[in-house]
């Protein structure tokens, strides 16, 4: 899992973000990520959870890895993050770019309160990720779409 380090390279020296195996001693989170299938997208509508803002025939399709690490370093706060269910909405632009992520639903409740900590986290690990674009049936694509996504957060140093 961990990479050597290239002999040139004083061992004080911040770390390179490149290797996430050495950032598991400052906490930090890991997040894994679970797109969500259209059939349940139309369910959480029904359920008045999403709102119906016309969905394009095909989804925006996030291309990344499923477990992204959160670093303790891009939180606002000292706070570490709490282990959290998330029920969010990436929007993705018509070329497949990352605009922004928004908490819809935050499990426990009780961190109703922190869930801009938690977009903020997001909107941090998305950033540089790659996606399809949302596209129609008739070839033309929105302008932004949604991208639904579940997302199980854990502290890194938690058991």
């Amino acid at each position: 899992m961990g990479t050597l380090l290239p002999k040139d390279i004083p061992a004080d020296s911040p770390t390179p973000t490149t290797e996430p195996s050495l950032t598991a001693n400052r906490g930090g989170a890991i997040a894994t990520v679970s797109p969500i299938l259209k059939e349940e997208i139309s369910e959480l509508i029904q359920q008045k959870q999403l709102i119906a803002d016309a969905l394009p025939d095909v989804l925006a399709e996030y291309k990344g890895s499923t477990e992204k690490e959160l670093e303790a370093g891009i939180l606002p706060s000292d706070e570490d993050l709490k282990p959290a269910n998330i029920l969010a909405s990436l929007i993705i632009d018509k070329n497949g770019q990352f605009q922004q992520a928004i908490v819809i639903t935050i499990e426990p409740a009780a961190l109703r309160s922190q869930a801009n900590i938690y977009e903020q986290a997001l909107n941090q690990i998305f950033a540089q990720e790659s996606f399809l674009a949302a596209y129609n049936q008739d070839g033309s694509k929105p302008d932004l779409s949604n991208l639904y996504i579940r997302l199980k957060i854990k502290p890194i140093n938690s058991p």
